[in-house]
């Protein structure tokens, strides 16, 4: 694995940690693991012994991967895929929670009362039928 200040495979260490603290991918995402490890190892031209060898471990647990009969943790997953000389993107998109260092419920609660503050156009007289009023 490659090391840039911060940054491993492609992945900020600080992601990485927190990557590495859950179980594993299939509670982190749907992605077929197993197609992804294999599309990889073909990509790169590898055999199962040869990935297995490149990543320090043995080629039976790369093929449960690839079967999905064993699921890796992210690191495992980030390693077999280094090994396969290939990159991993994420991307992150911001939530909107936060407008200008306002909740959003505060930013909506102040949007009222602005709204409150401007004049009111009623007519004087309800233009209704009055209930039980019979004429």
């Amino acid at each position: 694995m490659w090391h840039l200040r911060g940054w491993q495979a492609g992945i900020r260490l600080d992601t990485m940690e927190t990557m590495k603290a859950t179980a594993s991918i299939a509670e982190q995402s749907p992605l077929p693991v197993g197609a992804i490890l294999a599309a990889a190892r073909a990509r790169a031209g590898l055999s199962l012994r040869q990935l297995a060898s490149r990543a320090g471990t043995s080629h039976a647990t790369v093929l449960a991967y690839e079967k999905g009969s064993k699921v890796p943790s992210v690191a495992t997953f980030l390693r077999l895929l280094d090994a396969c000389d290939q990159a991993v993107d994420i991307e992150l998109s911001p939530r909107i929670r936060r407008a200008e260092g306002l909740n959003r419920g505060e930013e909506l609660e102040q949007a009222l009362i602005l709204a409150g503050q401007f004049p009111a156009r009623h007519s004087s007289t309800l233009d209704l039928p009055r209930f039980g009023y019979k004429k």
